[in-house]
Formats: structure tokens, C-alpha cells, sequence
């Protein structure tokens, strides 16, 4: 593979991770409680927490593969860290039950 296969393979990459994140966010967004305690939904503080911690390990990932794709974009960095990112996430989500749908 030459430079610029590896920088779009390394963007993919990015791309997953946003994916990811994205529907993780937009999980929390849904379940968010704004008015009164109601099973299955998480308070707002937390909700905002764990919002702003999930876009911090995308970011991180993001900043990273910058790196990566500026020294060369090595595909197995950049798998390497995409792997991580979306591990930290879905571990984080692991917290919550999975809806019954």
C-alpha cells in the first residue's frame, strides 16, 4: 500500500470510531431524564458525564490516528487504536442494561 491508501484505510478507521460513538451518544441522549425518576433512564448530571467521557475517548482516538497518518499511517497503529477507542466505549456502555427492544 502506498502513503495515500494507508492515510484513507487509517480515515476509515476514524470513521468506525465515530460511528460508534456517535450511537453511543445518541443512546444516552435517549435515555436522558430531565423531570422526574423513571425506570430505565439515567439522570441528567450522569447523562452529561458519561456524554462528555465518550466524546473524550473518541477525540483521544482521533488525535492519535492524526498522528499515526502524519508519521507514515501505519495500519496497524491505526487498528490499534481504533480497537481501543471502540473497547473503551463499548465498555463504558456496559454499564447500562440493553434495552428490551
Amino acid at each position: 500500500m502506498n502513503l495515500w491508501e494507508r492515510g484513507r484505510y487509517c480515515e476509515s478507521r476514524e470513521t468506525e470510531v465515530n460511528r460508534f460513538a456517535e450511537i453511543s451518544l445518541e443512546w444516552v441522549y435517549s435515555h436522558d431524564l430531565w423531570v422526574s425518576p423513571s425506570k430505565g433512564f439515567i439522570p441528567h448530571g450522569i447523562a452529561i458525564s458519561d456524554q462528555q467521557t465518550l466524546r473524550m475517548y473518541a477525540e483521544v482516538a482521533f488525535r492519535d490516528m492524526r498522528y499515526v497518518k502524519g508519521d507514515g499511517a501505519d495500519i496497524g497503529k491505526c487498528d490499534e487504536i481504533a480497537l481501543f477507542a471502540i473497547r473503551r466505549i463499548l465498555g463504558h456502555m456496559e454499564r447500562y442494561p440493553a434495552d428490551e427492544e
